[in-house]
């Protein structure tokens, strides 16, 4: 799924989000100015859709009206409006709605833009959900699918570890205090042993919310706690935030270890892996090889 559709009646409120969008990421962004002209897109592309960005007053539609339309088909849906309550908030709770953005200052476009890219990104990574308890692994699992996460889940901390052995392309793992068999402080460590902070973010939930768990959650390795009973966007902001963090230790990995014109691993890199690649294939009696090349007159193929 690689579109957006934009629903918005201003031409330039639009014009502006449309531009902004595509500037982040490669994505085809389809725009509509009605509600008839959404039901249309919809019914052309609805599959195609992973978001849904939409304003609540347009010519043709008030309030929450436009909502039901993408909720019917299922589509991660954004509210950007220029007036909000707290009222209106638990109507967007009760309608599955990602998150709401004020049209009132750049900033919070610049946020709106930064939850569009998180959720194009999200496709395809994996997070592991450990919770005893099937109800709130559901819920959790539930949220994380909004947002585009693929979810695995166990009800254990035994059933967690060997996910994450099982996966270890996981970025996340969010896991309950009391469970059975292992409780999430053994599973943390666990965890920690063969994952590091900067590989797969760790967040913490517990109902026995207090400063001293949360404290101990952070000392046996977790990134972050949250308190259950949550609110759905302090959920997505901690989950967001970590999984920028994630991403900003890759570039800066890649950056450190990555020759920027040819995208070759680096000197640096080489020294960093090459005993260890050596070490595994005296261990398993293998014979490696090592290539060198030295290019005459580079200078010629630089310019």
């Amino acid at each position: 799924m690689t579109k957006i559709l934009l629903v918005e009646d201003s031409k330039f409120f639009r014009s502006v989000v449309e531009r902004a969008i595509r500037a982040a990421i490669n994505v085809e962004v389809l725009t509509a100015a009605s509600r008839a002209e959404a039901e249309a897109i919809i019914a052309e592309v609805g599959d195609d859709l992973f978001l849904a960005l939409l304003d609540l007053e347009l010519p043709d539609a008030t309030g929450t009206e436009i909502i039901d339309v993408t909720r019917s088909r299922n589509i991660p849906t954004i509210v950007f409006t220029g007036t909000y309550n707290e009222l209106q908030r638990d109507q967007f709770d009760d309608e599955h709605v990602l998150d709401y953005v004020l049209k009132d200052s750049t900033e919070n476009l610049k946020y709106l833009v930064s939850i569009v890219r998180r959720l194009y990104r999200n496709q395809g990574v994996k997070v592991i959900v450990a919770d005893d308890s099937r109800t709130a692994r559901k819920l959790i699992t539930n949220l994380l699918e909004d947002y585009n996460f693929d979810v695995l889940g166990a009800e254990d901390g035994e059933e967690a570890l060997e996910l994450v052995n099982a996966h270890p392309d996981a970025r996340m793992l969010i896991t309950d205090y009391h469970m059975p068999k292992m409780d999430g402080f053994e599973l943390i460590k666990a965890v920690r042993g063969i994952r590091e902070r900067d590989q797969l973010a760790i967040i913490g939930v517990s109902s026995a919310g207090s400063s001293p768990l949360s404290a101990k959650f952070i000392k046996f390795g977790a990134n972050d706690f949250i308190i259950k009973p949550f609110l759905r966007e302090e959920f997505f902001c901690r989950v967001t935030q970590n999984m920028d963090i994630l991403d900003h230790i890759m570039a800066l990995s890649e950056a450190a270890n990555t020759d920027p014109l040819t995208g070759l691993n680096n000197r640096r890199f080489f020294f960093d892996v090459g005993a260890k690649i050596l070490a595994a294939a005296a261990r398993g009696k293998a014979r490696p090889v090592v290539a060198m090349m030295d290019i005459d007159h580079f200078k010629a193929v630089n310019d």
